[in-house]
């Protein structure tokens, strides 16, 4: 017949004497469901309800990427100097003991305007914070514009900054990616207006 007792179950007994037996006081029900197992990508603001018979989820949260300088032409060579890169936005992991029914705020940064930037992706406010990067400087007559810094470590089991944009060339988001779309990536520096930023991302797993 269907066990009282399955392989790694923490259960309680009890000795009953008058019978000379043993009961189980916590036994399985009729019908055992199990966990439900997926995944839920945010792209955009929204809410997270945890689903039926899940009681644990890892989320990841990637911040925005930050917009590059303006580029131009200067001097009377017509010397052309880029923009500088945005830095890529910080990426934060985080495991969450839960349960059925809870909701939680999910927010993505955007990607930063030109020289601006990106936004800071949470998860529950403040139970996973992942920074944007800041923006590129813009070009002058004396050289190129300088990169903007990756998004500094947030708050989560595992933190990790986002790498800096340089002369030109936007930093990367170690994070997630889907389709040839970098969540989080800083914009690559070109002689004309700094381009914007690649928005972030929050990943939920259960």
């Amino acid at each position: 017949g269907t066990p009282n007792i399955i392989s790694g179950m923490v259960t309680e007994i009890a000795y009953n004497a008058a019978a000379a037996k043993f009961v189980v006081l916590n036994q399985l029900p009729a019908v055992v469901t199990p966990p439900t197992r997926g995944m839920q990508v945010f792209t955009t603001n929204g809410t997270f309800t945890v689903p039926s018979n899940v009681y644990a989820i890892k989320v990841s949260c990637v911040g925005g990427g930050a917009g590059a300088g303006t580029g131009g032409v200067f001097g009377g060579d017509s010397i052309e100097y880029a923009g500088g890169g945005g830095g890529g936005g910080a990426v934060s992991q985080k495991f969450i003991q839960t349960t059925p029914g809870t909701t939680y705020s999910v927010a993505i940064g955007s990607g930063g305007a030109t020289g601006s930037s990106g936004g800071t992706s949470s998860f529950g406010i403040t139970l996973v914070t992942a920074p944007g990067g800041s923006g590129g400087t813009n070009a002058s007559g004396g050289g190129a514009g300088a990169g903007g810094a990756g998004g500094v470590v947030g708050t989560g089991d595992l933190t990790i900054a986002g790498a800096a944009g340089v002369a030109q060339f936007g930093g990367y988001s170690p994070g997630f990616s889907s389709a040839g779309t970098l969540y989080g990536g800083g914009a690559n520096g070109t002689i004309t207006t700094g381009a914007s930023g690649n928005a972030g991302v929050c990943v939920v797993e259960y």
